[in-house]
């Protein structure tokens, strides 16, 4: 059986002038997102919300609202997620070279297996550009051990309670991403992945407004 690999979302919103924004990241690479990160082994998923939203975002005054919903995935036979930090080797053979590493949740397309060992291809691309061209490749052998196709996200509903300007930058790691406020009349178009994430904020806005009107 399949580990599960959870991985979090976080929906921050601020009020300003009486209506409430979202947070968004753009790392001109990736495209325009919704903060994520990945649940360590063992760590509780409120903890894990708040660590991996200050620490892609540079926010210190977070207040953890509500676990709006999760879901559930399922990839398909040949695609992978990788559980935890794992070399990429030239050969199903722990003696041989490592190509690169490759990250706790990233996901791969599985090539071949061999003994303990899946031939696997991992590939970024540049979304800064009108056409999306290959900007990072990586194919090699990793751990089969190390590979998942079950994973759960939790989304996550976090209020801002810092003064922050409706731009910004902030370093990470070795680039610089740029957050920015939308309001929800006029949210950007984000990357298409995420894009179906959207409507379990706004169920649970709806929700959260029927149930204020009913009470």
């Amino acid at each position: 059986m399949n580990e599960v690999l959870e991985m979090m979302t976080g929906f921050i919103t601020r009020e300003n002038y009486g209506k409430m924004e979202l947070l968004f990241m753009d790392d001109q690479c990736g495209g325009i997102k919704i903060p994520v990160g990945i649940v360590d082994d063992g760590e509780a998923y409120q903890q894990a919300v708040i660590r991996e939203v200050k620490g892609v975002t540079g926010l210190s005054q977070l207040k953890l609202k509500k676990l709006i919903s999760y879901l559930d995935l399922e990839l398909p036979m040949d695609r992978h997620i990788v559980l935890n930090q794992t070399k990429a080797y030239n050969k199903p053979d722990y003696e041989s070279n490592g190509r690169a590493e490759l990250s706790r949740g990233c996901t791969v397309t599985g090539i071949r297996r061999k003994g303990d060992f899946t031939q696997v291809e991992y590939i970024e691309y540049d979304q800064s550009l009108e056409e999306n061209n290959l900007s990072y490749q990586i194919i090699g052998w990793v751990p089969t051990k190390s590979l998942t196709q079950s994973s759960r996200r939790y989304f996550y509903h976090l209020i801002c309670e810092e003064e922050t300007p409706k731009y910004w930058e902030y370093s990470l790691e070795n680039c610089k991403v740029k957050l920015f406020w939308a309001p929800l009349t006029n949210l950007p178009e984000i990357t298409p992945q995420q894009t179906p994430w959207l409507r379990y904020f706004f169920n649970y806005l709806e929700n959260k407004c029927k149930y204020k009107n009913n009470g």
